[in-house]
């Protein structure tokens, strides 16, 4: 299983103290490959993009429109599933 998580170097915590909403692109269960977009980061007027870091089953970890703090795990991809 491999992680999905949060890069901890796209905003200072001061600029979103709250955390980022996360908007996921993909359904639970849904399969994946690598490096496609999995999510977006909802950073005040600015979104970024999750790529999906391995091929598998997306585990979404983190619901719909809740906020998330850099670092924070959000998805697991399970390996050949």
């Amino acid at each position: 299983m491999v992680e999905v998580r949060i890069p901890e170097d796209l905003w200072k915590p001061e600029e979103a103290p709250q955390g980022v909403r996360v908007i996921w692109l993909r359904e639970e269960g849904a399969r994946v490959e690598r490096g496609e977009t999995i999510a977006e980061l909802a950073v005040e007027k600015v979104q970024y993009e999750i790529e999906a870091p391995a091929g598998g089953r997306l585990r979404r970890l983190l619901p719909e429109e809740e906020a998330a703090r850099p670092g924070a795990v959000i998805a697991a991809i399970e390996k050949g599933a």
